[in-house]
């Protein structure tokens, strides 16, 4: 029987009940769901057919902003079509995501926070030149698939013209060039202008005006969009112009053309380039390609020059024609010539091999042409060279460097200058005693000359540091030995790294009997024992884990014991959040779950930490937009022990904590790659390019990890024990802004039940912050069947009765 006088004394504990909430629509979240991008205009991927040139990196990053979705709206994928679209689900194209805040569950996509915002970021893929839009694809909870309103992005065309073995806009007669391009309608046929800018094919007449992009309205493969500097048009600076013959779009760039000469040793009226001279006075016969038009070259200017020592000449007055070509002009020269390598000085300009401005030879020139792109660009450019050559004098090989490293993008040119005055025979060279392959002239020309290059060595031991003994036969078989010294070499890497990784060193032509000790920015990194280095002076380890460096570039030193047994390159440190799930301290945050007020910290060890970021630098931490810490990063772009913050007032959900650099503005985490795991946890990193996190060793996308804080509800009772008939307060934080809640009791935690069943104690309507307004208040009832003193109940908050 209910009697109003019984006292009972009940302890209280005050829940939000998650299973209880029904399904609402509060004014936060009725806000329609937007997306922002930043630049809003750019250009997609600048595609050659192997990216030997370009490839995505030639592409505009877009960073897409998305507010006002649902909270915690997951699998969120970015589109972007053409505004002759209608904003569809399936419109124009979904864009590959680089980063993210928050990686969403399905592949490719990315997760809101709880309060409906996220940060992505994608390189824009290849589009025709226009307007689009770019859009977010999601799907409401109980929904269907929609999409946000566009935003608006300005797709620009553009091109790029680079001569092949350099990859800048400068080249000279003959040179390869190839034109990239992206943004214009695909298939459509192109236009070169001007029209003699380019031939087909190298000494042509045919020339390359045209050409067919691809299905993208890139350039369709690597050799499909190639032409030579054309010999009949003046040098100097030229506008290219690419013009779309269907789509109308032009984009224009400059290229640089160098002047070249030759000299031909008769004076018909075909251009056959010699390498040399005879030693004797003589008269030969100058041409000239690609001068800028009514240059005036006066009589007798002309040089022949060595090192030491300019020799005069004798020849008539030049005037640069409108085609930039002249030849033959007799040059005549009244010293004997040192049988040297020798220069030319004309009009103030120096020819030479090492100034890549002689015409080659074409035997010289299409092996410099198969080895340009077919091996580590940048060492046998198109060039030509001039000696002095004569069968009397000894016969001699001169070589165009005194060290030469053999592998990989350091690959250094090694020219062999050989003079020994009959013409027509075949020469070789032997390298430790080994035979070595020669590229170019393989056969001395009509003055008894020959230029060639050595493009690999023998296996074993001649690949190894120090000196090695290059022997001649053949038409050089008097000509003395040559010594060359081998230089080391390491290995590039690829992508940026971060604190303690492992990766493999790669290293060639050191010596074998010195171990080869690695630092990196200056700290200690790894030594290389010599049971590692094989007698050909070949390592490939694994390293120790990298030391803890700020971001940015830093050099890495391989050296061995001799002071040219060295080798240093630069590696690129990026922000690294390194979490190990085997360890008992596993997260950088001391928790990742907290309640609005609660104490956080992020904290960093040797083992755990955010790693690699800007050294003796201020950085804010910022959780759901509202900063909550500063700290300034120590000298090796660490968090200096650990930064403590409370959490701000914010809805309930999931949130990315960011670190903000503050001399930027920018996140220092949203480009975030790298994942460290230590080898006791079972996992090795094989490069997520699409995960901002690894947070467990089965599941990109477990909440929690990394620098993931789930914000909980927080709800308190005052006083926590009490009577029947007495009041209660309740404060806290963490819920829907702006929604209707009611307060209930129960026996149980997570359901409503028990004698109280069916009774609403009170009700209130959360503030704009998510929280209980002050002043909520509830009398606990009496009620028949009275319950024992002493149990605990449990008041809720829902949305649902």
């Amino acid at each position: 029987m209910y009697s109003s006088k019984k006292i009972l004394s009940i302890f209280l504990t005050a829940i939000m009940a998650i299973s209880l909430v029904a399904v609402a629509i509060p004014v936060a979240e009725a806000q329609v769901p937007i997306v922002t991008v930043s630049p809003t205009s750019g250009r997609g991927v600048l595609e050659d057919g192997s990216n030997a040139f370009s490839g995505w990196s030639s592409a505009t990053e877009v960073t897409v902003t998305g507010s006002n979705f649902a909270s915690e709206q997951d699998s969120i994928t970015i589109r972007i079509a053409s505004v002759d679209e209608d904003i569809e689900t399936t419109a124009g194209v979904e864009v590959t995501l680089r980063y993210f805040s928050i990686a969403g569950s399905a592949p490719n996509s990315v997760k809101a926070d709880a309060n409906g915002y996220f940060q992505a970021v994608f390189r824009l893929p290849s589009l025709k030149a226009g307007m689009y839009n770019i859009f977010a694809v999601y799907t409401p909870e109980g929904g269907v698939a929609t999409t946000t309103a566009g935003a608006l992005f300005e797709v620009k065309a553009d091109i790029l013209v680079l001569e092949e073995n350099s990859q800048t806009s400068t080249g000279v007669y003959n040179s390869r060039v190839h034109i990239l391009l992206t943004g214009f309608e695909g298939d459509e046929e192109v236009s070169i202008i001007p029209t003699n800018f380019l031939v087909t094919a190298p000494d042509g007449t045919e020339k390359f005006t045209s050409f067919k992009v691809n299905a993208n309205g890139c350039t369709s493969g690597l050799m499909t969009n190639v032409g030579y500097i054309s010999g009949d048009r003046q040098g100097g600076t030229v506008n290219v112009i690419i013009f779309g013959s269907s789509s109308g779009i032009t984009v224009s760039k400059s290229f640089t053309i160098k002047p070249t000469i030759a000299f031909d040793l008769d004076s018909d009226n075909d251009l056959e380039p010699t390498v040399s001279i005879p030693v004797a006075a003589s008269t030969v016969y100058l041409w000239g390609r690609n001068w800028v038009a009514d240059t005036e070259i006066p009589a007798n200017s002309l040089k022949i020059k060595t090192e030491a020592t300019s020799y005069i000449t004798t020849h008539s007055k030049i005037t640069v024609p409108s085609n930039g070509a002249f030849g033959p002009v007799a040059v005549t020269y009244f010293d004997n010539l040192p049988a040297v390598q020798l220069s030319v000085e004309v009009a103030g300009i120096t020819f030479s091999l090492s100034a890549e401005n002689i015409i080659p030879p074409p035997a010289l020139r299409d092996a410099q042409y198969a080895f340009e792109i077919a091996r580590g660009r940048g060492i046998y450019h198109l060039a030509g060279a001039l000696m002095a050559s004569d069968q009397a004098r000894p016969d001699y090989v001169t070589l165009s460097a005194s060290t030469f490293r053999h592998s990989g993008t350091a690959r250094s040119a090694l020219y062999l200058l050989a003079v020994s005055g009959t013409p027509g025979a075949a020469w070789s060279v032997t390298w430790d005693g080994s035979p070595v392959t020669l590229k170019g002239m393989t056969t001395t020309d009509a003055n008894g000359a020959a230029v060639a290059f050595i493009d690999d060595v023998p296996s074993g031991p001649a690949r190894k540091f120090g000196d090695h003994d290059l022997a001649f036969g053949g038409a050089l078989a008097t000509a003395a030995a040559q010594t060359l010294k081998v230089l080391p070499y390491i290995s590039s890497f690829v992508e940026a790294r971060g604190y303690m990784e492992k990766l493999t060193i790669t290293g060639y032509g050191y010596a074998p009997d010195e171990p080869v000790s690695i630092t990196i920015g200056g700290l200690s990194w790894f030594t290389v024992p010599t049971a590692s280095i094989g007698a050909d002076g070949y390592f490939s380890v694994v390293s120790d884990p990298i030391p803890k460096l700020p971001s940015g570039s830093h050099t890495v030193v391989a050296k061995g014991t001799s002071s040219e047994n060295t080798y240093s390159r630069s590696m690129t440190i990026k922000p690294v959040v390194i979490r190990d799930p085997s360890a008992t301290i596993s997260e950088p945050l001391t928790t990742n779950v907290a309640a609005v007020g609660d104490p956080v910290v992020l904290r960093s060890s040797v083992t755990i930490g955010v790693f690699g970021l800007k050294a003796n630098t201020v950085h804010n931490v910022v959780v759901g937009g509202v900063k909550v810490a500063t700290f300034t990063t120590t000298s090796d772009g660490a968090i200096p022990g650990a930064v403590s913050f409370t959490v701000p007032t914010l809805k309930s959900g999931l949130y990315y904590v960011d670190i903000v650099d503050t001399t930027t503005g920018k996140s220092a985490l949203l480009g975030l790659t790298r994942y460290y795991s230590p080898p006791r946890s079972g996992y090795t990193y094989t490069g997520e390019t699409y995960r901002a996190y690894v947070p467990d060793l089965n599941s990109y996308h477990s909440a929690g990890a990394g620098l993931l804080l789930t914000v909980s509800i927080g709800i308190t009772v005052t006083p926590t024990a009490t009577t029947v008939g007495a009041e209660a307060t309740l404060t806290g934080s963490g819920l829907t802004p702006n929604t209707l809640y009611y307060i209930t009791i129960s026996d149980s935690a997570t359901t409503l039940s028990g004698p109280y069943l069916g009774y609403v104690l009170g009700e209130f309507t959360s503030t704009a912050g998510g929280a209980i307004p002050a002043g909520v208040k509830v009398t606990i009832p009496d009620l028949p069947n009275p319950i024992e003193a002493g149990t605990t109940w449990y008041l809720h908050v829902s949305t649902s009765s």
